[in-house]
């Protein structure tokens, strides 16, 4: 992990300094998603999960953001995702879902709905808001077969990949801009895949071979490096607006 603490110095240049604390604000940690803790947190929420999950293996994660300037996370949206999501899936699986705070209480009024009326047996259906206390979100991302994000979180895809899990990504066909073009790469390095009916397929095949995507394929350390890369040009970047404004 990379930090950055900034000091500002007298009046200093507007514009080097508008630069550098913009700077800073991007700078950030991708995730803090480790195998160890993945572990640690699968171990410490498996007794309360089984009983929940009544014994059910096949567990579908969903992970759901919020509106964001590259998507808009409309209802119309929702409501496009959560047909597109249960008409892909099996009656036997359970779903654990995810909302973020970000995430609009209509949209999550949609997914609810749509799964309820969809997956009807007792325990197939998990959901956390973000408002609770205890949230199980690591050991979600460790007991997941597969792993199904939307398009409008950076830090979220990426800790999603970080699981070692198949991840599947809807929507992406309508997110613009930056988010478009970083799923479009993620797509070309095989790190995720568009979600449709047949990668669920493939996702559950890969899951009973037991299948680690950490070991089979590159793509997530290629990902690592290259978001480690883009980190230290910014962290560049600060240091030379940071000299500007002393220097002023």
């Amino acid at each position: 992990m990379t930090s950055v603490r900034l000091l500002v110095l007298g009046n200093g240049a507007a514009g080097a300094e508008k630069q550098a604390l913009t700077l800073a604000a991007r700078l950030r940690t991708v995730h803090d998603v480790t195998p160890e803790l993945l572990k640690e947190q699968g171990i410490k929420w498996s007794g309360e999960l089984e009983e929940k999950l009544q014994g059910r293996r096949t567990r579908v994660v969903w992970l759901l953001g919020g509106p964001c300037r590259g998507f808009a996370f409309t209802a119309q949206d929702a409501e496009r995702m959560v047909d597109e999501f249960v008409n892909a899936l099996s009656n036997d699986v359970v779903v654990l879902v995810t909302f973020s705070r970000r995430t609009p209480k209509d949209v999550q009024r949609i997914i609810r709905n749509g799964l309820y009326e969809r997956f009807t047996e007792p325990g197939q259906v998990l959901m956390w808001d973000g408002t609770e206390k205890r949230n199980p979100y690591y050991a979600l991302l460790s007991t997941a077969s597969y792993i199904v994000t939307t398009p409008d979180s950076i830090s979220m895809t990426t800790e999603a990949i970080a699981s070692g899990k198949p991840v599947l990504t809807i929507g992406v066909e309508h997110c613009k801009g930056k988010f478009q073009r970083f799923h479009q790469a993620l797509f070309k390095m095989n790190a995720t895949t568009p979600f449709t009916r047949d990668a669920v397929v493939a996702a559950l095949q890969r899951c009973a071979a037991g299948s680690d995507f950490r070991q089979e394929n590159t793509a997530s350390s290629t990902l690592e490096k290259e978001i480690s890369m883009i980190v230290d040009a910014i962290v560049d970047s600060v240091h030379v607006a940071i000299d500007k404004i002393e220097a002023s």
